[in-house]
């Protein structure tokens, strides 16, 4: 069953990218008998990873994150869930997730310092934070040297951002900024700190939010004197945009 469960999983994930699929053209690819498939689905309903309506499985961006960690639970392929999910869904995912908890994003900063190029996948700003989000869903399990090496590594950017921040982000008038790095993932670690530098899961970055200003002692992180307010123009967000 364990099987059926991972291959219907990734049948989702595939057939949901944008937004919804067939239901009968999922039994026709699977080759699984109809009565199985709409229970292991009915299933799947009921837990809130999809919703059936008029013949149509539907998944939004959330309930396909949730699908692509069950598939990795059941013992699927992480590249191959990674795959499936899309082109940069698991970073859009994770600047949602920080967008709702009150933080502006700013999508893959790019900047040079120290002679060469750096770039940020994810910079979330709620005063006094600015987080510094690397994203790494394609990797096989993030451990030993690998995870070493990124969490140098986001430390590194952290520290040649904190040069520029004040030129590339709108933090004027904060009398203080906090930079701290993270480390997402799509499955769980087998360290969540490395070097000083959260490793989060990304289905718990919500609550990794509502707790981290509590334990900041015990991340790295860097504090910069912010500039004073200025009267350069505001640059407006991307839900800023989308609302206007």
């Amino acid at each position: 069953m364990s099987l059926l469960r991972r291959r219907l999983l990734l049948a989702l994930l595939e057939g949901t990218r944008e937004g919804c699929a067939p239901l009968d053209g999922l039994i026709d690819g699977l080759r699984i008998p109809n009565e199985a498939l709409e229970a292991l689905i009915d299933e799947l309903a009921s837990k809130g990873l999809v919703k059936l309506s008029n013949g149509l499985v539907e998944a939004s961006m959330a309930q396909r994150l949730r699908l692509a960690v069950a598939a990795v639970e059941l013992g699927a392929d992480i590249e191959e869930v990674s795959r499936a999910l899309g082109w940069r869904e698991f970073e859009e995912m994770a600047a949602y997730i920080l967008e709702e908890n009150g933080f502006e994003v700013h999508r893959h900063l790019r900047f040079r310092a120290d002679g060469r190029g750096w770039e940020i996948d994810l910079a979330a700003l709620r005063k006094p934070y600015i987080l510094c989000a690397e994203c790494k869903r394609w990797r096989r399990g993030l451990r030993g040297s690998a995870l070493e090496e990124m969490a140098e590594g986001q430390r590194r950017r952290v520290e040649a951002l904190s040069g520029k921040a004040a030129e590339l982000l709108p933090i004027d008038g904060w009398g203080v900024a906090t930079l701290i790095p993270l480390i997402l993932s799509l499955t769980t670690p087998l360290r969540r700190m490395m070097y000083g530098v959260p490793v989060i899961p990304i289905l718990e970055l919500p609550s990794f939010l509502e707790a981290f200003e509590g334990y900041l002692d015990e991340i790295w992180h860097l504090t910069l004197k912010a500039p004073p307010r200025s009267s350069r123009p505001h640059q407006m967000t991307l839900r800023e945009r989308k609302r206007g």
